[in-house]
C-alpha cells in the first residue's frame, strides 16, 4: 500500500519510460486488436460478478459450505479490489494518457479522469489469482490468469491506461485475491472449531 502512495514521485522519473511502452502498445491498434480488447475489457465486470454468484448458486444447491465460503472468498476479493481501486485513483490523481499524449485516441466510451492503478486489471486479477489459488489445476490457473493478462493488456490497447496503471492493478487485485483466500480459509478454520466444540459438547 504505501508503494502506491509513492507512485507519483516514482511515475514522474519513469514517466518516459511509462509513455513509451504505451506508444509502443499502441501500435498494435487495429479494427481486430481494438475489437478484442472490446470484448476482453467488457468481460471484466459480468464475469466477477457471475463467477461468485454461479458459485454460490452451485454451493446451495449441492449443501457444499466449503464451496460457499469460496465464493464469498471470492466476491470479498473482487469488492476489495474495485473498492480500493477507487479510492486510490484520486488520492494517486495520475491523469489518463490521452490528456498528456497527443494523438493518444482513446476508444470510446471515455474513463474517468484518473487513471492509478486500473480497476479493470485490478478486478480480473483479483477474480483469477483467487480461482487458482481456491482450485490450483491448470484447466483453471491456465484460461485465469491468460483472461486477466488479456483484461489489462486490452485498457492500454484502448488508450485508457499506462502499462505502470496496469502493473499496479494487477498487483491490487493480486494482493486482494490472497485475502479474500485467507479471509476464507480462516472462516472455514472458525467453523471447523465450533463443530468440534458443539459435538464435544
Amino acid at each position: 500500500m504505501i508503494a502506491f502512495f509513492q507512485w507519483p514521485s516514482f511515475s514522474q522519473s519513469n514517466s518516459g519510460f511509462d509513455e513509451n511502452a504505451f506508444l509502443q502498445v499502441q501500435q498494435w491498434r487495429n479494427p481486430v486488436s481494438e475489437k478484442s480488447a472490446e470484448i476482453f475489457s467488457g468481460s471484466v465486470l459480468p464475469m466477477a460478478a457471475a463467477l461468485p454468484i454461479s458459485l454460490g448458486a452451485a454451493a446451495i444447491l449441492q449443501n457444499d459450505t466449503l464451496l460457499f465460503t469460496q465464493a464469498l472468498g471470492l466476491a470479498f476479493s473482487e469488492g476489495l479490489a474495485l473498492g480500493s481501486a477507487l479510492i486510490l485513483k484520486p488520492i494517486i490523481s495520475r491523469p489518463r494518457p490521452y490528456t498528456s499524449i497527443e494523438n493518444a485516441n482513446p476508444v470510446p466510451p471515455i474513463p474517468d479522469r484518473w487513471s492509478m492503478p486500473s480497476g479493470h486489471t485490478a478486478t480480473a486479477f483479483s477474480t483469477a489469482v483467487n480461482l487458482s489459488l481456491e482450485f490450483p489445476r491448470w484447466q483453471i490457473v491456465l484460461p485465469a490468469l491468460t483472461w486477466a493478462a488479456g483484461a489489462g493488456i486490452s485498457r492500454i490497447v484502448l488508450g485508457h491506461h499506462y502499462p505502470g496503471d496496469v502493473l499496479a492493478g494487477a498487483v491490487l487485485g493480486s494482493a486482494s485475491a490472497w485475502l479474500g483466500w485467507k479471509a476464507r480459509k480462516w472462516l472455514n478454520a472458525r467453523q471447523s472449531r465450533r463443530s468440534v466444540k458443539k459435538r464435544k459438547t
